[in-house]
C-alpha cells in the first residue's frame, strides 16, 4: 500500500555526460521497494528513472526536470534521491505534498540529499486566532 504524493515544484537536472555513472550507481544501489527492478538489463537512465516512478524531461544537455508519476514510499524515494545526489547540482530541489496536506522538499547540496519539512502559516489570519475561520478552529 502506498502513500499518495504530489510533485508540486522542482529545480532538478543531471548532465548527459554523467548518465552512465548515475545508471551504474542505480544498478549497484541496495535493492529496495523502488530499485528492485533496476538490473543490468535497464538500457538507459531515462528508463531507470521511469522504473523508480519519475519521468524525465530531457534535452540535448541531459535531464532538465523530473516529475513524479505514481505513489510514494518514503524510504525508497529517499534512497533513490541519495543515490543520484552526487550528480545533481547544488541547491536543486524537489517539492512535494502528501495526501494529508504536509509539504516537504528534497534539497540537494554537496552530493547529498536532505529532506526538509515545511511549516505552512497564514500570518494574515492571526487576528482571528481563537475564532472560527472557514470552519477551522484554533
Amino acid at each position: 500500500m502506498g502513500y499518495s504524493m504530489y510533485h508540486v515544484d522542482g529545480d532538478f537536472s543531471i548532465k548527459k555526460e554523467d548518465f552512465d555513472a548515475v545508471l551504474i550507481a542505480l544498478k549497484a544501489a541496495p535493492k529496495g521497494r523502488l530499485v528492485d527492478d533496476i538490473d543490468e538489463n535497464i538500457p538507459d537512465l531515462e528508463w531507470a528513472f521511469s522504473m523508480c516512478q519519475w519521468e524525465c524531461l530531457m534535452d540535448e544537455e541531459g535531464i532538465k526536470s523530473i516529475y513524479f508519476n505514481s505513489e510514494k514510499w518514503h524510504d525508497a524515494h529517499v534512497q533513490f534521491m541519495n543515490t543520484v545526489a552526487p550528480w545533481v547540482p547544488d541547491r536543486s530541489f524537489i517539492e512535494c505534498r502528501g495526501e494529508e496536506g504536509e509539504m516537504w522538499k528534497w534539497f540537494f547540496m554537496d552530493g547529498k540529499c536532505e529532506e526538509h519539512q515545511a511549516l505552512v502559516t497564514y500570518p494574515t489570519l492571526e487576528k482571528y486566532r481563537g475564532e472560527v475561520t472557514d470552519g477551522i478552529h484554533d
